[in-house]
């Protein structure tokens, strides 16, 4: 028996967010990883797309601003757009299902 499984928790900071559109609340979230190598450290920052629906929406078009520290968990999905060419882009987003708002010291 093969069990799936496809959890996410990401923490960061909310980079840009996208207009509302009726139940649906797009934000990305940025996360940095300070990385050493050969004696110097670099900051590597990772940019998610979140998805939000519903009362979770709702709720976080109220309370995300840009620079808002968030624990986010959800699972991932494949996401099918067409951009203005008419050419196909898919990526990954996360489909956020619970997100916690953070201090400053926490993340």
């Amino acid at each position: 028996m093969v069990i799936n499984l496809n959890s996410v928790l990401i923490e960061g900071k909310v980079k840009d967010i996208a207009p509302f559109e009726g139940n649906k609340f797009y934000f990305n979230l940025s996360s940095n990883k300070i990385v050493k190598f050969e004696g110097e450290k670099t900051v590597e920052e990772i940019c998610i797309p979140v998805e939000a629906f519903g009362k979770l929406a709702d709720s976080a078009f109220s309370n995300i601003k840009i620079g808002t520290k968030l624990r986010v968990v959800g699972y991932m999905r494949m996401n099918k757009e067409t951009d203005k060419g008419g050419n196909q882009i898919q990526g990954i987003v996360i489909h956020a299902e619970h997100i916690e708002y953070k201090s400053n010291q926490e993340i």
